[in-house]
């Protein structure tokens, strides 16, 4: 899977592109103590997510935010809009 940088994930949340109700096995950046991370959602809903995130040792933390930015893959971005 072709996940989007964060540069262009920012890019497509500014110029409209669809963020979707977070839900089970999408990724997204979300905010963290370290700056933006990509997450994998493991619950989600209007109040945040929570998700897992890979720490620079290898292994998979959980975390919750609500300061998030959905990440698509390129061909979600090619078809022009989101899987939802």
């Amino acid at each position: 899977m072709n996940i989007v940088s964060l540069e262009k994930a920012i890019e497509l949340k500014k110029s409209g592109y669809p963020q979707p109700m977070p839900q089970f096995g999408q990724f997204w950046y979300g905010k963290t103590e370290c700056g933006y991370e990509l997450l994998v959602v493991t619950h989600g809903g209007s109040h945040g997510i929570a998700a897992c995130l890979q720490d620079s040792s290898g292994d998979y933390e959980t975390m919750k935010t609500n300061e998030y930015i959905y990440a698509p893959c390129m061909c979600e971005v090619d078809r022009g809009g989101s899987n939802t």
